[in-house]
């Protein structure tokens, strides 16, 4: 079975010239040879191969101009997919939002029922040329899924940016009297923002890592060196060697010097 549409070319920098689906094995197979064209599939149900490499649902292929490429169904679970041949000025950049797998040209997606009802709306209209406008809705509704997963992605790279500056900054600093509102105006997020990083990413708040670090490297001090007890409070971050050793017999039960007399190495 196989179901096209096709429209006019258009002035637009990226723009369809065709959408179809198959679920026949005869339809999904090509080459291997090269084409000139730039085409999107979105494999929907069971599971075939592209270039060698394994696509299932939920996962689609990328083929731009020259590319060597030949790809089939799986013969015991023939997949369906469906297809979209586009061109435009702009073509290279939008195949880069779809964070394809830079070897094998495969890409994720998590909207099959999407895919699907496209699937349906051409099987209703096959045989009919569509207008520009509908190609274009039924185009832009699949690259819609896509901006939105490439916003998440940028999102989460900026949250990892953000969270490396802290961690670094307070590895980098914990000896100094830094505080959690100093990390945050640097990068210029709130407080309850950075908290949720830290949450996520330690299962800890950023004051309670900053502790944990003082609390680690005094016991290194104290274990592995002859430094004083008030040395030691001043290498990891605490000026009054009181201070210290109130946060010190807070977190482990005993005060700086009998944790030198039960640890030294």
């Amino acid at each position: 079975m196989r179901y096209d549409v096709t429209c006019p070319r258009s002035d637009l920098s990226v723009s369809p010239t065709a959408i179809g689906w198959s679920a026949a094995r005869e339809v999904t197979r090509f080459g291997p040879c090269k084409r000139e064209q730039y085409i999107i599939h979105y494999v929907t149900k069971g599971k075939g191969y592209f270039c060698g490499n394994e696509v299932r649902a939920g996962q689609g292929f990328l083929i731009t101009p020259g590319l060597f490429e030949e790809y089939h169904s799986d013969e015991t679970d023939p997949w369906t997919f469906l297809w979209v041949i586009a061109y435009g000025d702009d073509m290279e950049k939008l195949f880069r939002m779809y964070r394809a797998d830079e070897k094998s040209g495969i890409f994720e997606y998590d909207f099959v029922p999407q895919v699907e009802k496209i699937m349906d709306h051409i099987t209703q209209n096959n045989g009919k040329i569509l207008g520009l406008l509908e190609m274009q809705v039924l185009f832009y509704s699949l690259l819609s899924h896509h901006e939105r997963k490439d916003r998440e992605g940028r999102k989460q790279n900026n949250s990892r940016i953000y969270l490396d500056y802290a961690v670094r900054m307070i590895e980098r600093e914990y000896s100094k009297d830094i505080k959690v509102s100093q990390i945050c105006e640097k990068l210029g997020v709130s407080e309850p923002y950075l908290f949720k990083l830290f949450r996520g990413e330690f299962g800890k708040s950023p004051k309670r890592y900053i502790s944990d670090i003082r609390l680690s490297q005094g016991k290194m001090l104290l274990s592995e060196t002859d430094m004083s007890v008030s040395d030691i409070g001043c290498a990891v971050g605490y000026e009054d060697v009181l201070a210290f050793s109130k946060f010190f017999s807070k977190e482990t039960g005993m005060s700086p010097t009998e944790y030198r007399c039960k640890n030294v190495r």
